[in-house]
């Protein structure tokens, strides 16, 4: 789980200008950075098919 937080987190970009919207997670990186570690690594039960929901990024 702390690693899911951890590229979610790396992944994550700032407001527009420093004050304009929200940070927002940049999923095609995330999704894309998970895989690539996932795929390193094997596939183990610390490694989900997708984002836990309860970090709050949607539906995959």
């Amino acid at each position: 789980m702390s690693e899911v937080r951890w590229l979610v987190g790396a992944h994550t970009e700032r407001r527009t200008l420093g004050f304009i919207g929200e940070p927002r997670v940049n999923v095609l990186e995330a999704r894309s950075a998970f895989r690539h570690r996932r795929e390193k690594r094997g596939r183990t039960a610390h490694c989900p098919d997708h984002f836990p929901r309860s970090l709050g990024i949607g539906d995959w």
